[in-house]
């Protein structure tokens, strides 16, 4: 894999994203699997027409992770979903767990 230097995007307080980032990224183009299976989210509405609604759920959905070239699969949390267009999404999860053999 090859380091992925990319500068981040200035996010609160004028803290870059890199500088948030607690570990560096890697460029990578294989297949990443996540499942969603019973996941259930919930909270208070904030906005609803005819076309959609918006909410707020409370915690940090757990999803399972597997990733093309690694052995087993990952504990994550669903940290953000985007519509990048086209009929897709960028998804970003966080590990909870420690890798494996490494």
């Amino acid at each position: 894999m090859q380091p992925n230097h990319e500068s981040g995007s200035s996010g609160p307080a004028g803290v870059s994203a890199s500088e948030r980032r607690v570990a560096s990224r890697d460029h990578f183009e294989g297949e990443v699997t996540i499942d969603l299976t019973g996941i259930r989210l919930a909270g208070p509405g904030r906005n609803v027409s005819n076309s959609g609604v918006y909410f707020v759920a409370e915690g940090n959905p757990r999803v399972q992770v597997r990733i093309e070239g690694a052995e087993g699969s990952r504990l994550g949390e669903l940290v953000r979903v985007e519509r990048i267009g086209a009929g897709r999404v960028g998804v970003a999860v966080r590990f909870v767990d420690e890798p494996s053999g490494d």
